[in-house]
């Protein structure tokens, strides 16, 4: 007959049940089915296999002050105690290696609860990622582990959290967010440079899948080979409803900051930029703005790094430009309706192909300034008369 268990047996060595565990002596019953040590020893089966048909066990001793750490045979009887299943725990510990189009991260799963059944990470480009948005898969396990973010989007901030499954339910690691970098410029694969029709040359460079001049426009005649206006005086210059350029009063000027052409010179139909290439629309400059991180920050990205006392440098501060996306872009000003010049190192301005339909004779341009990283039709540059003359950049049809 089972024995009824009892107490511990003397000396029950620092016995406090502070826990609230009340572990009873349950004994055992060994493989030949013989009950012993009851009253002296208590032992519990764990999930955890230690080799085959043995499984780890946890044992108190009557006469032991720490907890026993063994293993058992399948056959052989114990006492079971019951835990709730609970939610594991990870941390999202870091992310390296960040490239235009991959990132490596790390997480730890610093508690299992009950045994996980799947790790991994999960990413988006909003916050608090899920398993339901992009996720890779890590084994199972405690401990550190890593994993490369694949397929990333250029120049766009990411959102990745750590998770972990097990029985009870998935949970997640704190969120670490990175921006993925722009690839590192190069010439447009189709047209390495592109030459306008009075024989200059000019570098290109690729920004997405758009191919851009990598310098403003100099050309004085329109593409078919007729001369655009110049040397207009101030009172000439205002009046003129017809294509006219100027340059700012600099020397070597036209080489670093191209012409100051009048809008009359976009639009005339004889064509400005070389066969194959056009003065971008609005939403083309705009959609440049946006691959590189929105009109708040595409700026910086395309502004050259170049400052005064350099040569055609911008002015200092030179807020935020790094010239990532190769575009070089410099204060070239402007050349007002006055004739009057201005701006040099603090401004540039580039002409767009689209009308401004809020007013007669004026048309949609982008502006960079010395003093911030914003690229955008803002401010009084909304939109411009077409008297003004500003920049021209070429984009490739």
């Amino acid at each position: 007959m089972q024995p009824t268990p009892g107490g511990w047996a003397s000396p029950n060595t620092g016995a406090t049940n502070s826990s609230g565990f009340t572990a009873p002596p349950g004994g055992l019953r060994n493989d030949l089915g013989v009950y012993y040590a009851i009253s002296d020893v208590g032992y519990w089966w764990t999930s955890s296999v230690a080799s085959n048909f043995r499984l780890w066990v946890r044992g108190l001793d009557d006469n032991l002050l720490e907890s026993i750490r063994d293993t058992g045979s399948l056959k052989i009887g114990i006492s079971i105690r019951c835990l709730k299943n609970t939610l594991p725990q990870v941390n999202t510990t870091s992310v390296s290696n960040v490239t235009p189009s991959s990132a490596v991260v790390t997480g730890e799963v610093i508690s299992e609860g009950d045994q996980n059944t799947s790790r991994g990470f999960c990413y988006s480009t909003t916050t608090n990622p899920t398993i339901s948005n992009d996720t890779t898969m890590n084994g199972s396990g405690l401990g550190a582990y890593l994993d490369s973010l694949q397929n990333l989007i250029p120049l766009t901030t990411y959102y990745v959290r750590a998770y972990v499954t097990n029985s009870a339910g998935t949970s997640y690691g704190n969120e670490v967010s990175f921006t993925t970098t722009l690839p590192a410029p190069q010439p447009c694969s189709s047209s390495p440079t592109v030459t306008d029709i009075d024989g200059n040359v000019y570098n290109t460079v690729q920004i997405g899948n758009q191919c851009w001049t990598q310098t403003n426009l100099k050309t004085t005649k329109y593409r078919n080979g007729d001369n655009i206006s110049t040397g207009l005086n101030n009172s000439q210059w205002e009046a003129a409803t017809y294509g006219a350029y100027g340059e700012q009063n600099l020397p070597g000027s036209i080489g670093s900051l191209g012409r100051l052409y009048n809008h009359f010179t976009v639009s005339d139909s004889r064509g400005l930029c070389p066969t194959g290439w056009k003065v971008p629309s609005i939403q083309e400059w705009l959609g440049l703005a946006n691959y590189l991180g929105g009109s708040q920050l595409a700026g910086g990205i395309l502004k050259d790094t170049l400052t005064q006392p350099q040569l055609f440098g911008w002015d200092i501060p030179n807020v935020g430009a790094t010239n990532q996306s190769g575009f070089a872009a410099l204060g070239s000003g402007f050349k007002d309706i006055y004739g009057n010049l201005g701006m040099a190192g603090t401004a540039a301005f580039y002409w767009s192909s689209s009308a401004y339909q809020g007013r007669i004779n004026a048309s949609w341009i982008m502006s960079l300034f010395h003093s911030n990283t914003v690229f955008s039709d803002y401010d009084y540059t909304t939109y411009s008369e077409n008297r003004n003359g500003f920049s021209v950049r070429c984009l490739k049809d």
